[in-house]
C-alpha cells in the first residue's frame, strides 16, 4: 500500500507506530526502504550520501510543479552553473572554520535560553517555550549578524 499511497503513512503515524512500522521494513529490507510512493527512510548514514548527495539522485517532474515563476528562484530550485555559482558564495560561509566561529555565539545565547527557561519554571511553574525559543531565535541572529 505505501507504494502507490500516503494513506499507510497517514494511518500509521496517526496510530502512533510509524517508528515501529519502519523498523520492521528496515530489518526486513535493509537501511534504505521506501515508505511512500516518492520517499524513503535511511537508517545507515554511510548510504545518505550515496542517495542524497550531490548527483545522488535527479530531481523528479514534480519538483518544480508547485513553484511561482515570478518567485525568485533559492538554491534548492536550481540547477547546474546557476546552483554552483551561489552554493559556492554559502560554502564560504558554512565552512568548518566558520562555524568554529559561530559556536562561541551559540553558546551564550544557548546558555541564556537555559537559564531563562530555568528561572521563568521556578517562578511561574509554567513557561511558553514558543516565546523563549523566539527570543533565542532573535538574540541568535543578532549576534551572528
Amino acid at each position: 500500500m505505501h507504494k502507490i499511497s500516503k494513506l499507510w503513512s497517514v494511518w500509521i503515524c496517526w496510530q502512533g507506530r510509524q517508528h515501529l512500522e519502519f523498523k520492521a521494513m528496515h530489518d526486513k529490507y535493509g537501511p534504505v526502504v521506501r515508505t511512500g510512493p516518492n520517499e524513503i527512510s535511511i537508517i545507515d548514514p554511510s548510504a545518505i550520501n550515496s542517495v542524497l548527495g550531490a548527483g545522488g539522485l535527479p530531481k523528479g517532474k514534480y519538483y518544480l510543479a508547485r513553484q511561482d515563476e515570478r518567485a525568485p528562484s533559492n538554491l534548492l530550485s536550481l540547477s547546474g552553473e546557476e546552483h554552483a555559482s551561489r552554493r559556492k558564495v554559502w560554502n564560504r560561509a558554512l565552512n568548518s572554520d566558520a562555524l568554529e566561529e559561530y559556536n562561541e555565539i551559540l553558546v551564550k545565547n544557548a546558555s541564556q535560553l537555559a537559564e531563562g527557561i530555568q528561572a521563568t519554571s521556578e517562578r511561574n511553574g509554567e513557561v511558553d517555550l514558543t516565546e523563549w525559543f523566539n527570543f533565542f531565535s532573535f538574540d541568535f541572529m543578532a549576534d551572528f549578524v
